[in-house]
């Protein structure tokens, strides 16, 4: 299949067939892939748009690119997320169908397995005299990624005692659907649940609510209306997960579909090293190194132009997304540059910030010029910042540093040590007249005295096979000082009386004679060419430590790997430096309202639509504060503000529709939850509450 291709004559069909097609049946391949494999996690605006596609060709990569918008590695040879869903489809119809004619993926169990996941736990209630069949699944949910509560339950039963399992809604179905017999007709609530009770107490809770602990259903013996907002955000997840605004971009011309870039790899080099910065932390460096025979440019008029993209993802072990990376490289050369770069590598540096952990980094490289790509994967580990024993990074080896004159306190490079400015070798190659340059930091414990410090010395052994062709030591002795628990060292080496050949180089710090601690050994070339050519270098500005977007990352870091009181803190920092940080009060606004802080969210979030009347973000944030204090009218003032700014998600018409039911305007909550079914009509939680607020 011939790849390379331009993508624009397919896009052209595509825009014409948009416009004028009708629904048609499909070809039974698309037909099964729609209607059965993505059924329940493809949106509305997605399956339209496929729809209306008219050839196999189209319908191909589209759902190429239906995959790759959900690849949580985007870069990496896997698609994490699409074998995790076809794993759950084989489950679903191996396990889940077995009491009924349909197939598993048919059934309400299979809709959640397949939407959820497998349970954190399951527990089976087989039919008793009191009690018909029912499953009762435990969740534990990530509320920054999915938008659900951290901690519910998803209840199974059958109807009647016959038939395959149902999800069973608290408002909707109650807990005398769960009990047989005369119990079931006597009416009286709590002595059901007395029955539910005496099979399992967390059976008997899920009965009235889905959500442990649910504050919002004082009475005990009313069902929550919270649980089926929950199963209503369940049924919206698609919608939430993915952002559709890619359709945009192909109905404008922006090919998201990658066809146009050819299987012609980039031969990519890539470095990751982790230091530590002044406050503590560790700052993940890294470079991509493209060679000049893979690195095209473009040329128009009399201008030479680059321009590359990066990006990628880090997670951790718990396949947590710690950090996306996206960079647009954009560089004009003059023909003069050209001339005096031309036959040198590029290489580009960048820096994350990352907690303590072990993390999978995934990166792609698009040259747009040439229309090529490149991606790497590597795994990295992230030490503990506050140790208790000596400790020695690793060896960075650099074909030149750079002593800035000038430091900005609030903007530093990747690979920028205080003062110093590195640029690290990836080919590790030198010519005889070249320096070699090998940055390393070394941390005490806290116990060391500047007395132990100062007797520490380190010792540079360079090696060719067996035999030590260089050795040469510096003594710490003018690092010691009170209070500090890292010391950085620049050692600059000639070459000069190394004949060409392949070296190794160790750093080892000792005490007296005694050897401490041994850095791993790094190998590096000596070339009999005269020159060797340095890379042309591209980085930007990061933030500093002790500035606002720094604790804003720290905080969002916090945040991810559920650290939630370390976030608040750090968040607060951010807002105290720049309280018109908007993106930091309202990353600190989802924390607060995970923690159920709703008057501390309000405080914090009031001034921005006080200076913006018209933040959307804000406004259902509020609403949702206000919701939570059982503030309904605020809460409806808030989710009516934002119904006008955008055109209404399910989300903001539930959560609206709920306010108006819990305020007591039954009316209105009927018009607002009638619109939601007309926007997302397979609600079936919500059609059910339609139903009772009809009767």
């Amino acid at each position: 299949m011939r790849i390379g291709k331009k993508f624009i004559p397919l896009l052209l069909v595509v825009l014409v067939s948009l416009s004028a097609a009708t629904e048609k049946k499909l070809p039974p391949k698309y037909e099964k892939w729609l209607k059965e494999e993505v059924v329940y996690i493809i949106t509305e605006q997605e399956r339209e748009f496929f729809l209306r596609l008219t050839t196999d060709e189209q319908r191909d990569k589209y759902i190429e690119t239906f995959w790759r918008v959900r690849d949580p590695s985007p870069g990496s040879p896997r698609n994490e997320y699409k074998e995790e869903h076809y794993r759950r489809l084989e489950y679903v119809n191996k396990f889940l169908g077995r009491e009924t004619y349909r197939r598993g993926w048919q059934t309400d169990r299979g809709r959640i397995y397949i939407l959820l996941g497998e349970p954190q736990n399951k527990s089976y209630f087989p039919s008793s005299f009191t009690a018909y069949p029912m499953e009762l699944w435990f969740y534990s949910q990530d509320p920054g990624t999915t938008g659900l509560n951290p901690f519910f339950y998803i209840l199974f039963f059958k109807r009647g005692g016959i038939g395959e399992y149902k999800l069973y809604s608290p408002i909707g179905d109650g807990p005398e659907s769960l009990v047989s017999g005369e119990v079931s007709t006597m009416g009286d609530r709590s002595g059901m649940l007395k029955k539910l009770e005496a099979i399992n107490v967390e059976l008997a809770m899920a009965a009235m609510s889905l959500i442990p602990g649910d504050p919002s259903h004082p009475d005990m013996y009313r069902s929550s209306l919270s649980s089926d907002m929950l199963l209503a955000k369940i049924d919206a997840l698609p919608q939430r997960l993915v952002d559709t605004a890619y359709l945009d971009r192909m109905l404008a011309g922006i090919p998201e579909v990658e066809v146009e870039y050819s299987y012609k790899i980039l031969d990519i080099g890539s470095l990751f090293i982790p230091f530590r910065n002044s406050a503590g932390d560790f700052f993940l460096n890294y470079a991509l190194q493209i060679e000049p025979e893979y690195f095209k440019i473009g040329q128009y008029e009399d201008k030479y132009y680059a321009t590359l993209e990066v990006i990628g993802s880090i997670t951790d072990q718990q396949g947590r997304k710690m950090a996306d990376i996206k960079d647009l490289v954009n560089v004009e050369f003059e023909e003069e540059k050209i001339k005096r770069i031309g036959g040198a590598p590029f290489l580009y540096a960048g820096r994350v910030l990352l907690l303590t952990g072990r993390y999978t980094i995934n990166l792609m490289v698009r040259n747009k010029v040439s229309l090529e790509y490149g991606a790497v994967q590597k795994e990295v580990f992230i030490p503990e910042a506050h140790i208790d024993y000596l400790r020695i990074s690793p060896l960075l080896l650099t074909y030149n540093v750079q002593q800035l004159s000038d430091v900005s306190p609030d903007r530093e490079m990747a690979f920028q040590f205080a003062e110093l400015r590195l640029f690290p070798n990836l080919n590790l190659t030198y010519a005889k007249t070249n320096v070699l340059g090998v940055y390393l930091q070394i941390q005490y414990p806290p116990t060391y005295t500047i007395a132990d410090q100062a007797e520490l010395t380190v010792r540079f052994d360079i090696t060719s096979g067996e035999q030590k062709v260089k050795v040469l030591t510096d003594s710490l002795k003018d690092y010691a000082a009170g209070g500090v628990e890292t010391v950085a060292l620049l050692k600059k080496i000639p070459l000069i009386d190394l004949p060409p050949g392949s070296y190794n180089i160790t750093a080892t710090v000792l005490k007296g004679e005694k050897e401490m601690i041994v850095a791993e050994p790094v190998g590096f070339t000596v070339t009999p060419k005269p020159t060797v050519r340095a890379p042309w270098f591209y980085t930007r500005d990061y933030p500093t430590t002790d500035t606002y977007i720094y604790h804003s990352e720290r905080g969002r870091l916090y945040a991810a790997t559920g650290k939630l009181d370390e976030a608040v803190a750090e968040l607060q920092k951010a807002v105290a430096q720049n309280p018109d940080y908007i993106v930091g009060r309202l990353q600190l606004a989802d924390i607060l309202l995970n923690k159920r802080d709703f008057q501390e969210t309000i405080n914090l979030l009031e001034p921005v639509v006080t200076n913006n009347p018209n933040n959307y973000d804000a406004l259902l944030r509020l609403g949702i504060s206000s919701s939570g204090m059982k503030m309904y009218r605020d809460a409806i003032r808030y989710y009516e503000r934002a119904r006008r700014l955008k055109p209404p998600t399910i989300e903001l018409l539930n959560s609206l529709g709920a306010a108006y039911y819990d305020s007591g305007n039954r009316e209105k909550a009927k018009e607002v939850f009638s619109e939601s079914i007309k926007l997302k009509p397979d609600q079936p939680y919500i059609k059910q509450l339609l139903e009772k607020l009809s009767s």
